[in-house]
């Protein structure tokens, strides 16, 4: 009768402590995988928000490079083209702020979501069997995703930086073209009367001026960095010989005026397609880690279905919500790396088209493209750009992505 009291007793305790396992179990993997749905959403709404204001400031430069030789613009005069091109600046640089800003927001949100995934990290370690395989390289991956994620926007917001300052620059070129216009065949008084113009470059002759945050360049963008200092040494230059001018010290204009010229010339002999271009390598580097994360994770994901890793006795079973929108935005990834890679546009029409021209390009999908719902991703190739549509079936969300070729 004793042991068989024992025996129940055991029996008992075994059962409580393998309910109350399972009870941990569930609520660790219902954690996780709530968390990397919520973060994901979050992060899809980011991207797409900051993809609409990074395409609009590629449109108005686009706008501003164009006009230059449009019709209505060679029609104006003088001063209508100034005033013209500072408003498009102007534009160009407000533009580059917001979605700047929208930048920003997208890496407070990757941080903030990378360090609630490392929190659960330590938490998969406790399970046992597939359940924390599938807890550990999720969490793995997806901190992989973020460090690479996280790298790529850091890059972004210094070539953001880099625009900014250009921009700024351009600014202030113009207000040398202002300068020459307004005292354009007149006497020397004329000059001193205008002089107040150049006051935007009183800055560039002070010895302490440096470009906002340029020291961050220098490692990446060595390139876009001396291409400041150009601007930097002729604005400079400009503004002290025609300061020199209108005080009467003629003798440092003639001995400045070499220094201006050969300023001029490292000015105007910019490579402007290597300035476009510098750390693209890089660039496309850390998109192809970021996307090999991208589609490991969604491997996981699809795993965790197949092997019912989400079934419990009692309770309602638990799944991610996310594959298809993630697909979707993998698709749309892999395509602008592709063009990245290969140098061509994607001549795909329709989805199938797509997903055989993608096929060749690493990492392959085609285990994850038969688990894929078509009726969520609309795929437009129009002359100009490509537009990826993507359903979240969930929530019934909408997520535009445009790449222009």
């Amino acid at each position: 009768m004793e042991l068989r009291t024992i025996l129940i007793t055991i029996l008992v305790i075994t059962t409580i402590s393998l309910v109350g396992y399972k009870y941990y179990e569930y609520q660790q993997l219902l954690n996780l995988i709530k968390t990397v749905d919520e973060n994901a959403r979050e992060e899809l709404l980011l991207v797409e928000e900051e993809d609409k204001l990074s395409k609009q400031a590629f449109q108005k430069f686009n706008e501003y490079i164009s006009s230059w030789n449009s019709e209505n613009f060679v029609k104006l005069n003088e001063q209508e083209k100034i005033d013209k091109t500072n408003e498009y600046l102007i534009n160009i640089i407000n533009a580059v702020k917001f979605s700047n800003n929208k930048s920003q927001e997208y890496k407070n949100a990757i941080i903030k979501n990378s360090e609630e995934i490392l929190e659960l990290k330590s938490a998969g370690k406790l399970l046992i069997g597939n359940r924390k395989n599938h807890h550990i390289s999720v969490t793995d991956f997806i901190g992989r995703y973020y460090y690479h994620e996280l790298e790529a926007v850091n890059t972004a917001l210094v070539e953001d930086i880099l625009s900014s300052n250009w921009l700024e620059a351009e600014k202030d070129m113009l207000v040398t073209d202002q300068y020459e216009l307004s005292t354009k065949n007149s006497n020397e008084q004329t000059y001193k009367d205008y002089f107040f113009i150049l006051s935007p470059l009183e800055k560039y002759n002070r010895n302490d001026f440096t470009f906002s945050n340029d020291n961050l360049l220098i490692q990446d963008y060595p390139y876009g960095y001396e291409v400041l200092q150009r601007y930097k040494r002729f604005l400079k230059s400009y503004y002290q010989i025609n300061r020199d001018f209108i005080s009467g010290d003629y003798e440092s204009v003639n001995y400045k005026a070499s220094k201006l010229e050969d300023d001029a010339v490292n000015t105007s002999t910019i490579d402007w397609n290597k300035f476009v271009n510098e750390n693209n390598e890089k660039k496309t580097e850390l998109r192809k880690k970021i996307l090999d994360n991208l589609i490991n994770l969604l491997k996981l994901i699809k795993e965790f279905d197949n092997l019912n890793l989400g079934n419990y006795p009692f309770v309602e079973s638990i799944n991610y919500s996310i594959f298809d929108i993630t697909m979707c935005n993998a698709y749309m990834y892999k395509t602008s790396l592709y063009s990245d890679i290969s140098g061509e546009n994607i001549k795909a029409q329709t989805f199938e088209e797509l997903l055989k021209e993608l096929s060749i390009l690493s990492p392959k999908t085609e285990y994850l493209d038969v688990y894929f719902d078509k009726d969520t991703l609309n795929y437009k190739n129009s002359e100009n750009k490509f537009l990826f549509n993507c359903l979240d079936k969930t929530t019934n969300k909408n997520y535009l992505f445009t790449l222009s070729k």
